[in-house]
C-alpha cells in the first residue's frame, strides 16, 4: 500500500499529489461553467479550437488585462489560470499541468506546490501584463488572457533550473529538453495567432527562479513554513474568487440599472411621441393640400382625412406606455418628481378621449422633461460605472501609460509641407514596422 505521506516515490500518483489533481478538477469545472454561461448553440469547430469563450464571457469569469492590473484588480492574476477559451486549450495545459505538477509535488510537498501555484500564476500574470503595453502597443491595455499555460510554463523553468543545478541527480539531457519545450512554445507563437508568448515567457522567469529556491524548499518540505505558506496560498486563491465573484455581481447589478433606466427613457419617449401626434393632428385630423399656384380658378385646398386607424394605432401606443408607466413608475411617483408624475398620467389619459389644447400640450411637455432628466441621469450614471468596473482608470502608472499613448499617437501632417513636396513617395515600412499581431 502506498503511504500517502511518501511523496518521493520515482512514480507519484493522482491520489499522491491531491493538490494537482484538485486544481485540474477545477480547470474542468470552471471549463464547464464558462461552456454553460455562453447560452448559445455549441458549434464543435469553435469549442475545440476556436473562440468558444468570448471575452466578455471570460471578463466576468476573472481573465487578465492590462488595463485591469493598471486598475488596481490584482487578484485577476490567479483567477485568471483558471479561464481557458476552447477545449483544445484547456486539454493541452490539463496534461502538462498533471504531468509537471505531480512531479514538483512529491518534490516539495502539497503545501509549497500550492505556495508555488499560487507564485506562479501571480507573479507571471502580473509581469507580463505590466510588459505588454511597452510590447504591443497602447492599444494592448485591453488584450484579454487567461490560461494555465503561465502555470505549465513556469513548472518547465522551475524543473529546467533544479536540472541544470543539480546534474548528478538528474538526467543530463533534462535540462535540454525542457529548454527545448521553452523553445517550441516561443517559436509555436508566433506562427499560431492568439499565444500569449509574452505571458509564457513571464512564466518560464518566474519559474526559473523559483527553482532556485530548490534546496530550500526541500528542507522546508515538512516543516511548518511549508504548512504556512499553504494555508496563505489557499486564503490567497479562496480570496481572488470571492472578490471576482463581488465584481462579476456589480458589474451584472449595474447592467440591470442600464436596462432598467434606458427602458423606461424608451417608455417616455414613446409617451411624447404619441402625445405630441394627437396634439399637433387631433383625433380626427386632416390633412389640407393647398392648390398650386397660380390659382386662377380659385380653388379651394383639397381636404383629405386621415385614416382613422392610425389615430386608433397612436391611441394605443399611448395607452400601452401610459400602462408601462403606472406599473413601473421607477420612483418617480415619490420626492420631487411626484407631483410632474400624477400630472403627466392625468394629461396622457386626458388625451385618450379628446385632443389635447395648446395649453395642455405645453404644461406636458414641461412635465415630462422634468421626469425625463433625472432618469436620463441616472442612465449616464449607471454607464459610467459600467465602463469603471469593466476598464478601470489606473491607480498607478498613469503618466507612463499617457506617455505611451501620445507617443503612438499619429503625428499631425503639416499642409504646407506637405504642399512643397508633393512628389515625395510614401514610405513603405519593412517588416519589423509592420503592426504587432494580437498576443
Amino acid at each position: 500500500m502506498v503511504d500517502p505521506g511518501d511523496l518521493d516515490s520515482d512514480r507519484p500518483t493522482l491520489r499522491s499529489t491531491p493538490v494537482t489533481s484538485g486544481l485540474a478538477l477545477i480547470w474542468i469545472v470552471l471549463f464547464v461553467l464558462l461552456a454553460i454561461a455562453r447560452d448559445e448553440p455549441i458549434q464543435p469547430r469553435s469549442m475545440l479550437y476556436g473562440g468558444f469563450v468570448s471575452s466578455e464571457i471570460s471578463h466576468g469569469f476573472g481573465d487578465v488585462t492590462p488595463q485591469g492590473i493598471y486598475g488596481g484588480q490584482f487578484w485577476r492574476t490567479l483567477t485568471a489560470t483558471f479561464i481557458h477559451f476552447n477545449l483544445l486549450h484547456l486539454t493541452l495545459n490539463l496534461i502538462a499541468f498533471v504531468q509537471l505538477g505531480r512531479v514538483v509535488e512529491s518534490w516539495y510537498g502539497s503545501w509549497q506546490f500550492l505556495a508555488i501555484y499560487v507564485l506562479l500564476g501571480a507573479g507571471a500574470n502580473l509581469l507580463a501584463n505590466l510588459l505588454r503595453p511597452w510590447t504591443g502597443g497602447i492599444s494592448a491595455l485591453i488584450v484579454h488572457s487567461g490560461g494555465g499555460s503561465t502555470i505549465v510554463l513556469g513548472l518547465i523553468g522551475l524543473v529546467a533550473v533544479v536540472g541544470w543545478r543539480n546534474p548528478a541527480e538528474f538526467p543530463k539531457r533534462a535540462p535540454i529538453w525542457m529548454a527545448a519545450i521553452l523553445l517550441a512554445n516561443a517559436l509555436l507563437g508566433f506562427i499560431v495567432p492568439n499565444i500569449d508568448n509574452l505571458g509564457h515567457a513571464a512564466g518560464a522567469v518566474v519559474g526559473g527562479l523559483v527553482g532556485l529556491l530548490d534546496r530550500r524548499l526541500l528542507r522546508w518540505k515538512r516543516s511548518r513554513r511549508a504548512a504556512v505558506a499553504g494555508v496563505l496560498g489557499v486564503i490567497m486563491l479562496m480570496s481572488a474568487a470571492f472578490v471576482q465573484m463581488q465584481h462579476r455581481q456589480a458589474e451584472q447589478e449595474t447592467l440591470a440599472r442600464i436596462t432598467h433606466w434606458g427602458r423606461m427613457l424608451q417608455v417616455l419617449w414613446r409617451l411624447d411621441q404619441q402625445y405630441r401626434a394627437l396634439a399637433l393632428r387631433g383625433l380626427n385630423p386632416v390633412f389640407l393640400v393647398a392648390p398650386k399656384e397660380p390659382n386662377l380658378a380659385r380653388r379651394p385646398p383639397l381636404v383629405i382625412p386621415e385614416d382613422p386607424a392610425e389615430a386608433a394605432d397612436r391611441r394605443r401606443t399611448l395607452l400601452e406606455s401610459l400602462r408601462q408607466l403606472t406599473e413601473n413608475p421607477a420612483g418617480l411617483d415619490r420626492g420631487d418628481t411626484a407631483e410632474s408624475y400624477r400630472t403627466v398620467r392625468q394629461l396622457a389619459a386626458r388625451a385618450w378621449f379628446k385632443p389635447p389644447t395648446p395649453d395642455e400640450f405645453l404644461l406636458f411637455e414641461q412635465t415630462l422633461g422634468s421626469l425625463t432628466q433625472p432618469i436620463l441621469k441616472r442612465w449616464d450614471r449607471a454607464q459610467r460605472n459600467l465602463v469603471r468596473l469593466k476598464r478601470p482608470e489606473p491607480v498607478f502608472g498613469g503618466r507612463l501609460l499617457n506617455r505611451l499613448a501620445r507617443r503612438g499617437a499619429p503625428r499631425p501632417v503639416d499642409v504646407e509641407d506637405a504642399r512643397a513636396s508633393p512628389s515625395t513617395p510614401p514610405r513603405t515600412p519593412t517588416s519589423n514596422e509592420s503592426e504587432p499581431g494580437t498576443p
